[in-house]
């Protein structure tokens, strides 16, 4: 049978500000690679913050092309590892 490894982030909020919820990420994703864990998750609305109106859901809505999305992609091969968040 195969052991994986789970990693669960518990965060801040970081609502509307995706860069500094990205550079959690990437600090959460090299702790988790120290600990071995190959599947790191994130809790729902991580990105973005937890958005209930539509106006402030549409400023932060991202697109797979950003940047950000981009460095979290890199981040994911650079550990080997799967990153999940809702």
């Amino acid at each position: 049978m195969t052991t994986v490894r789970i990693a669960a982030a518990q965060t801040l909020e970081y609502r509307e500000d995706i860069e500094a919820a990205v550079a959690a990420m990437q600090d959460f994703a090299a702790r988790a690679d120290a600990e071995g864990a190959r599947l790191l998750v994130f809790p729902e609305g991580f990105l973005q913050g937890y958005l209930t109106e539509e106006t402030a859901a549409r400023r932060v809505a991202l697109s797979c092309g950003r940047r950000c999305c981009r460095r979290l992609r890199s981040g994911s091969r650079r550990y080997g590892r799967r990153s999940f968040s809702g």
